[in-house]
């Protein structure tokens, strides 16, 4: 996240959630390389998605919402998964779950 932690006041941060601030390059790689998926359910739709391109390119499963440019950087079931139109915490555990199998 690329925020400082006075943006993110008004979101409620569960206590199980790190905020991490802006990382450097080598940190962010030391991220992906331990990471076992990567979730972007963003509303939002993104155009680039730098973020998701990182994360696709890093080799771990991506799921992310039908938003913007993310189904052209996310195929199901080869490099992740992807949400269409529904914010249902039931399917996100689902996808989650599969992604990590």
């Amino acid at each position: 996240v690329d925020s400082k932690p006075v943006d993110l006041a008004r979101i409620p941060i569960p206590s199980n959630v790190e905020f991490r601030g802006k990382l450097t390059s080598e940190e962010l790689a030391k991220v992906y390389i331990n990471s076992d998926v990567f979730l972007c359910p963003t509303l939002m739709d993104e155009t680039f998605s730098g973020v998701v391109c990182e994360a696709v390119l890093s080799g771990i499963p991506v799921v992310c919402s039908g938003k913007g440019n993310l189904p052209n950087l996310v195929t199901d079931g080869k490099n992740g998964y992807v949400i269409y139109n529904d914010y249902g915490t039931a399917t996100w555990t689902d996808v989650l779950n599969k992604a990590l199998k």
